[in-house]
Protein backbone atom coordinates (compact mmCIF):
# COMPACT_ATOMS: atom_id res chain seq x y z
CA UNK A 1 0.00 0.00 0.00
CA UNK A 2 1.13 3.45 -0.68
CA UNK A 3 0.67 6.62 1.35
CA UNK A 4 1.35 10.43 1.72
CA UNK A 5 4.61 9.85 4.24
CA UNK A 6 3.31 13.60 5.50
CA UNK A 7 0.02 11.69 6.68
CA UNK A 8 0.65 8.01 7.17
CA UNK A 9 4.77 6.86 7.64
CA UNK A 10 6.20 4.16 5.94
CA UNK A 11 6.46 0.87 8.28
CA UNK A 12 2.74 1.95 9.40
CA UNK A 13 0.37 -0.83 10.06
CA UNK A 14 -3.80 0.11 9.14
CA UNK A 15 -6.86 -1.79 9.29
CA UNK A 16 -9.28 -0.68 6.76
CA UNK A 17 -13.09 -1.52 6.75
CA UNK A 18 -14.11 -4.31 4.29
CA UNK A 19 -10.30 -4.68 3.43
CA UNK A 20 -8.37 -6.26 6.24
CA UNK A 21 -5.00 -5.15 7.56
CA UNK A 22 -2.66 -3.33 5.48
CA UNK A 23 1.18 -1.97 5.12
CA UNK A 24 2.73 1.02 4.11
CA UNK A 25 5.46 0.27 1.70
CA UNK A 26 6.01 2.76 -0.71
CA UNK A 27 5.08 6.94 -1.08
CA UNK A 28 3.84 6.36 -4.96
CA UNK A 29 4.31 9.79 -6.08
CA UNK A 30 0.59 11.07 -7.11
CA UNK A 31 -0.27 9.93 -3.78
CA UNK A 32 -1.17 13.05 -1.82
CA UNK A 33 -3.20 13.94 1.00
CA UNK A 34 -5.29 11.35 3.08
CA UNK A 35 -5.35 9.07 0.14
CA UNK A 36 -4.11 5.10 0.15
CA UNK A 37 -3.14 3.21 -2.68
CA UNK A 38 -4.00 -0.17 -2.19
CA UNK A 39 -2.01 -2.54 -4.55
CA UNK A 40 -4.17 -5.27 -6.61
CA UNK A 41 -1.75 -7.29 -8.72
CA UNK A 42 -5.02 -7.97 -11.36
CA UNK A 43 -5.72 -5.31 -13.60
CA UNK A 44 -9.53 -6.36 -13.84
CA UNK A 45 -9.57 -6.58 -10.44
CA UNK A 46 -7.76 -3.37 -9.90
CA UNK A 47 -10.05 -1.89 -12.32
CA UNK A 48 -13.50 -3.37 -10.36
CA UNK A 49 -12.12 -2.63 -7.28
CA UNK A 50 -12.04 1.33 -8.20
CA UNK A 51 -12.08 4.46 -6.36
CA UNK A 52 -13.83 3.77 -2.54
CA UNK A 53 -13.91 5.38 0.55
CA UNK A 54 -13.47 3.74 4.16
CA UNK A 55 -12.60 4.01 7.51
CA UNK A 56 -8.91 3.51 7.76
CA UNK A 57 -7.79 2.56 11.76
CA UNK A 58 -3.97 3.24 12.90
CA UNK A 59 -2.84 -0.24 14.33
CA UNK A 60 1.07 0.92 14.87
CA UNK A 61 2.92 3.79 13.52
CA UNK A 62 5.78 3.10 11.37
CA UNK A 63 9.38 4.69 11.80
CA UNK A 64 9.30 7.03 7.98
CA UNK A 65 12.44 5.13 7.15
Amino acid sequence: MAADPAVIPLGTVVYIDGIGQRTVQDTGGGVKGKHLDIYINNLDQALTFGVQEAAVHVISWGGGT
